[in-house]
């Protein structure tokens, strides 16, 4: 589970707060009953952002620090291959660097890959996603990144259990990452069910292309913001029942409180829900999850980790986040 701040405060520059805000947990979800189960598979990471960041080593040691064994690299298609079937040594060299750097930590990483280059997405600006005649161009391009990184012919020497997997695309249900639909009516930004499909093609022209050549990779879909079961319907509806995903990458994060009260516009604590607000479910941490998996166990999938490569809220007093590192951190404890 990859934890961070809400969009309020995610730019946090102190690192401590950072790590407070913006921690990432990476969280394999085994089961919601055994808690011992639960926290033996669980592991600490940081999301950073950030390419070309000074100080990102002292964080990476920093986090060591503080027993976090997981980070989550982000990692741009346009930066990539800028121009179709060209691509930038020196991006490569930086991301390889990044992960390097955590691997001789001790660290693992999950890469998310995200940004289509306008050549493919209709020459618009990031993050607008491909057009569907260039998904075939983004799953080589992801796994030409995959196998760049796993090379044995350069001086990284990145072992390949050091990627522990792959992430396609990032939040594809919200109008931020996939901006060429309009907001699904009556929500805050989930983007119009229609869209469900394309995102749908795009993963499982991917987890084909990784697949057959590398049948051991761990492939993460849905990177959803949310506990959108809705669009997770969608998907399996585009696949006809099946999927195409090893474990489903999720967001959990917790919309406002919008009952009367002390904690009247804070983020909901992880185990409340406000089911009186049409807008409040699907941003609810412990009954999303067990939505989501509900979802999946309905679909066949019972065998499938959810992976929470997401969540968290902000200390600010802004609408929506904690109020308070105190608040935040309680917060963070009972989630």
């Amino acid at each position: 589970m990859f934890l961070k701040q809400s969009q309020n405060s995610r730019r946090n520059k102190d690192f401590v707060n950072y790590l407070m805000i913006g921690i990432t947990i990476f969280f394999v979800i085994i089961t919601m009953s055994n808690s011992n189960a639960l926290a033996q598979r669980c592991l600490i990471g940081i999301h950073i952002a950030e390419t070309n960041t000074a100080g990102y080593t002292s964080r990476l040691e920093h986090a060591k620090q503080l027993g976090i064994r997981v980070v989550r690299v982000p990692t741009d298609w346009n930066a990539l291959e800028p121009t179709q079937n060209s691509f930038d040594t020196e991006y490569l060299n930086e991301v390889k660097t990044r992960i390097l750097e955590a691997q001789n930590r001790g660290q693992r990483i999950v890469l998310m890959f995200s940004q289509a280059p306008p050549w493919a997405n209709g020459n618009n600006e990031p993050p607008f996603p491909p057009k569907p005649a260039f998904y075939g161009a983004y799953a080589n391009a992801f796994k030409k990144l995959y196998e760049e990184i796993i090379s044995e012919d350069d001086q990284f020497d990145i072992h390949p259990s050091t990627i522990m997997a792959l992430e396609v695309w990032n939040e594809p249900n919200v109008i931020e990452f996939w901006p060429t639909y309009p907001k699904r009516e009556g929500t805050y930004v989930l983007i119009n069910l229609d869209a469900a499909a394309e995102y749908a093609d795009l993963l499982a022209q991917t987890y084909d292309t990784i697949k057959a050549q590398y049948p051991g990779v761990t492939i993460l879909g849905g990177s959803l913001a949310s506990a959108d079961t809705e669009y997770l319907e969608a998907l399996y509806s585009r696949w006809g029942g099946s999927s195409k995903f090893d474990a489903l990458a999720l967001h959990p994060y917790s919309g406002p409180d919008e009952h009367e009260g002390p904690h009247y516009s804070r983020a909901q604590y992880p185990d409340q829900c406000n089911e009186d607000d049409p807008l409040t479910p699907p941003w609810c941490f412990k009954q999303g999850i067990e939505n989501i998996r509900a979802t999946l166990d309905a679909h066949g999938d019972s065998s499938k980790q959810i992976w929470i490569t997401e969540f968290g809220t902000g200390s600010s007093d802004s609408w929506g986040d904690a109020g308070s590192e105190d608040e935040q951190r309680e917060h963070l404890q009972r989630a």
